[in-house]
């Protein structure tokens, strides 16, 4: 009688980028739903604004395209609980709550207090940010919506993350999230339909 003989041929091994433990404090802005004048954030808007340099390329915020599309970019322009949303003002909270005072600012240095403000002076919108720390690329980023589940007409809520570090070790990172809600039944420019509209640029979704 025959029998089955088992024998080890290959192994591959792929490693993985350690997950870090999240030490971060985030700040999630409210959603960015419409665009100026009043409509839903297609992906058209999107991916002309951060995308348009091609499915494979880095993220580049286009400040421009932004503008005469109507998103909101400005940081005096997003809302946190329905409240006009102050950057400076938001991140030094957090950072003077991680040192057990939430309201005196006279726990900071006076310098080191005036040379954070004239940083956060310079941050007025998405587009002063220069320092990438991690992105996908729009190829990336539908293979993992793809993964998460994403099927045609659910919504994406995309977040661009702004992480602003202080060297102080008992001071944590303050993460604050920027989110756009592009919505599933917002017309035939989905950001991950297999078959695009016409309209969009050649080969920015390609098929997985």
């Amino acid at each position: 009688m025959s029998k089955t003989i088992e024998a080890l041929v290959l192994i591959y091994q792929e490693d993985t980028p350690a997950l870090e433990e999240n030490k971060t404090i985030h700040i999630d802005l409210d959603k960015v739903e419409t665009v100026d004048p009043s409509g839903s954030i297609t992906a058209d808007t999107f991916i002309s604004v951060l995308y348009a340099n091609g499915s494979y390329a880095a993220p580049y915020w286009n400040s421009n395209t932004a503008e005469n599309l109507g998103l909101v970019q400005k940081f005096d322009e997003f809302f946190l609980d329905d409240d006009q949303f102050n950057l400076a003002k938001t991140v030094l909270i957090e950072m003077q709550k991680a040192i057990g005072d939430a309201a005196d600012v006279g726990c900071w240095d006076d310098c080191s207090i005036l040379e954070y403000y004239k940083k956060m002076a310079d941050i007025n919108e998405i587009s002063d940010l220069c320092n990438v720390k991690c992105f996908l690329t729009l190829d990336q980023l539908r293979k993992q919506l793809v993964a998460k589940g994403w099927v045609a007409g659910d919504d994406v809520l995309l977040t661009i993350g702004v992480c602003f570090v202080n060297p102080r070790p008992d001071v944590p990172d303050i993460q604050v999230n920027i989110r756009y809600l592009i919505e599933g039944n917002s017309g035939d420019n989905q950001p991950l339909d297999p078959n695009p509209s016409d309209n969009l640029i050649d080969n920015l979704l390609p098929n997985v």
